[in-house]
């Protein structure tokens, strides 16, 4: 009976898993731009702020450019973390100090750099699927509770839970 509950298992992973290695080769090694809207609910407060803009993201850089309601833009490379003045002069970021290893690597869905920081929980197939991240250690854990991302051929989506209690939700419409 043991072993028939064990076969059935396993077959049931091969008829219906999704596996963090497909997931990879699904949505890694290309370059990608778009549209963004974002929506960041700020725990006690009723109001959420909404913001858009485009971005791109490339096996080098992250650009993030919001149009709406302020434009600002933003860059990360293998360099630093920069913000462009209204002159349009790239300057080192004032957030120069945040991880921008830990940054590149949510955004290239690089799963060998994420797993030294998060347990990872992979639902849905290759056109709908869900990733749960959790910290592991104690200084991501006083920033995120979770971060979730979904997608099919493509990332669509990011809901980021803080410790602090805000959320974000980042929605992409890929080119």
């Amino acid at each position: 009976m043991k072993f028939i509950a064990i076969l059935c298992l396993n077959l049931g992973v091969l008829a219906f898993g999704f596996s963090l290695e497909e997931l990879a080769a699904q949505i890694s090694g290309r370059d990608v731009s778009g549209n963004f809207t974002q929506t960041k609910q700020i725990a006690g407060f009723s109001s959420r702020i909404k913001s858009s803009g485009e971005f791109a993201i490339t096996n080098e850089s992250l650009l993030w450019q919001t149009r709406e309601p302020i434009e600002s833009a933003v860059r990360i490379d293998s360099s630093g973390i920069y913000e462009r003045d209204a002159s349009g002069k790239w300057l080192k970021s004032r957030h120069a100090q945040m991880d921008k290893r830990l940054l590149m690597a949510v955004f290239r869905m690089d799963f060998d750099a994420l797993s030294r920081d998060f347990d990872f929980a992979l639902t849905g197939d290759a056109r709908a699927w869900r990733l749960s991240m959790k910290p592991r250690g104690a200084v991501l854990g006083k920033i995120f509770r979770q971060i979730d991302v979904m997608g099919d051929s493509a990332v669509r989506g990011f809901d980021l839970s803080e410790a602090s209690g805000d959320f974000s939700e980042i929605r992409f419409d890929v080119r």
